[in-house]
């Protein structure tokens, strides 16, 4: 299973470290968008392709991504919508990593609005890319506990961990088809 990570901080970085470690899921490639990112990259093998795009639906970009044949586009955190023709490339699926609990929490920093608006259960959607913003399938959600006295900076970490186990629950689940498929044959 061959898929794309695209980010634009600490949530990618955070989620896919943690990917990487189970050694299962080493991803293809790392796009990513804004060129400070590269040195923070280099926590990350030499094997992995990291990829500097500026404009995601650019057809620069629409060739690169279509050239790497690959299944999945994991998006956490990156920046730019994604038009039709670039969430059509994987042959699997796209999935977005997403600081809310859809459809709650649909647009831009849900995490913070969460604060804001006095939760104390936050939650965050791992969710399908389709052409409504925000408005895919949800394919998990989960809640965390954040306390009085906790910030902006401990949900992120908290949201982050929680990320990790949705992601990996999916490509679990994902494996677990796949060897059902192969073994009726």
């Amino acid at each position: 299973m061959n898929y794309l990570t695209f980010i634009n901080g600490d949530r990618g970085i955070f989620v896919l470290k943690k990917l990487v470690k189970l050694k299962e899921y080493n991803p293809q490639g790392i796009i990513y968008c804004r060129k400070s990112l590269k040195k923070k990259l280099n926590v990350f093998s030499k094997k992995i392709d990291k990829i500097y795009l500026k404009d995601i639906n650019s057809l620069k970009s629409e060739k690169i991504l279509k050239d790497l044949n690959t299944d999945i586009f994991l998006i956490a955190g990156y920046p730019q919508i994604f038009k039709k023709k670039i969430f059509s490339i994987p042959k699997i699926i796209v999935l977005n990593l997403h600081g809310g609990p859809l459809p709650s929490y649909r647009g831009g920093s849900p995490l913070n609005w969460q604060i804001i608006n006095g939760k104390g259960k936050i939650g965050v959607s791992l969710v399908k890319i389709n052409s409504k913003i925000d408005g895919g399938k949800i394919i998990d959600t989960k809640f965390f506990r954040l306390k009085l006295f906790q910030d902006i900076k401990i949900a992120h970490k908290k949201a982050n961990k929680l990320f990790f186990i949705m992601v990996k629950n999916f490509f679990n689940n994902l494996q677990k088809k796949k060897k059902k498929i192969y073994k009726k044959k």
